[in-house]
C-alpha cells in the first residue's frame, strides 16, 4: 500500500500545480510531496472517521 501511495504522490507532484490562496506555489518536488502527503493524510483521516460515524 505504501508503494502505491508513493506512486500516486510522485505522479501528482510531477503533473499538478499547487495553488494556495489563489497563488501558484513554486516549490521543489520534495516540498510539494510533503504538502500533498499532509493533505492526503488529513483527508483520509476525515473520510475514515465520517465512514465510522455514518454506520
Amino acid at each position: 500500500m505504501k508503494t502505491l501511495t508513493n506512486l500516486i504522490l510522485n505522479h501528482m507532484v510531477k503533473y499538478s500545480t499547487l495553488i494556495l490562496n489563489g497563488q501558484e506555489i513554486t516549490a521543489s518536488p520534495e516540498v510539494k510531496k510533503a504538502l500533498l502527503r499532509t493533505f492526503w493524510t488529513s483527508t483520509w483521516a476525515e473520510i475514515r472517521s465520517d465512514f465510522k460515524t455514518s454506520k
